[in-house]
Order: C-alpha cells, then sequence, then structure tokens
C-alpha cells in the first residue's frame, strides 16, 4: 500500500501532515495552509495590499 492509498482510505491519518512553512517557519497542516490562503485572497479583495513602489521605499528604510 503507497502513500496515495492510505491517504484515499483514511484521509485523516495524512490530515496533520505538514505540507508548508511560514516564512517564520512554523510548519502547516494542509487544512492550515488552505486557511492562511483563504485570509490573504480576503486581504487582497479588501484592499489591505501594499505596491511593489511602496514596498521598495519600505525595504529602503530599514
Amino acid at each position: 500500500m503507497n502513500q496515495t492509498d492510505v491517504e484515499l482510505i483514511r484521509p485523516e491519518l495524512v490530515s496533520n501532515k505538514i505540507i508548508a512553512y511560514t516564512v517564520g517557519m512554523r510548519p502547516l497542516t494542509r487544512k492550515e495552509f488552505i486557511r492562511e490562503i483563504n485570509l490573504a485572497r480576503e486581504e487582497g479583495r479588501q484592499g489591505n495590499v501594499i505596491s511593489d513602489e511602496d514596498l521598495q521605499k519600505e525595504i529602503d528604510t530599514w
């Protein structure tokens, strides 16, 4: 039985599997990763973004 078979039969066995890390190296499960993506999309829809020019200006002050 390979990993794909296990995922199909018992998805809960891999639900806590780490699939990504934040910039701060916090591990994320698939569920957490999708939640982070959805939060980022919502922030974009609400206009909570910064232009690349403004970001560069901010970086230049570091």
